[in-house]
């Protein structure tokens, strides 16, 4: 979800005039927000390109210093409605295949991203599953 987030950013309209990294942002124009790339900070996430499952811990809560560090379902009043149904569904599926399952993935695949309309890899997900008995 930090590392390849369903969505890749949005569209916002810029309420006032202001400077960004030395750029002037005139009102009216649209902004482009990329979510993987705000994922990614290092001033956020130490080690940001690393997969660490513990930094979102309550030890570390890497994600709640700065509001809308974490974005994977967009925040605010444009947060997604299906956030919570979504991680929970996520939750039990994972959940039944890993006790459930032995799983391979089939060779000779290219898993690169495509990431348009949403992130997945581009030969599809070839995988075998065995039901444990």
């Amino acid at each position: 979800m930090r590392l390849v987030p369903p969505v890749a950013g949005g569209f916002r309209r810029v309420l006032e005039s202001c400077e960004f990294n030395n750029y002037q942002i005139p009102e009216g124009w649209m902004v482009l927000y990329q979510i993987n790339q705000l994922h990614k900070d290092s001033s956020i996430y130490s080690n940001p390109q690393e997969f660490d499952p513990d930094r979102f811990s309550l030890d570390r809560a890497e994600d709640k210093p700065k509001p809308f560090t974490w974005i994977p379902f967009g925040g605010g009043a444009r947060e997604c409605v299906g956030k919570a149904f979504a991680m929970l569904a996520l939750r039990v599926f994972t959940a039944h295949l890993v006790q459930g399952y032995d799983w391979e993935l089939l060779p000779d695949q290219n898993l690169e991203f495509s990431m348009i309309p949403t992130p997945s890899p581009r030969d599809g997900l070839r995988v075998k599953f065995s039901r444990r008995g």
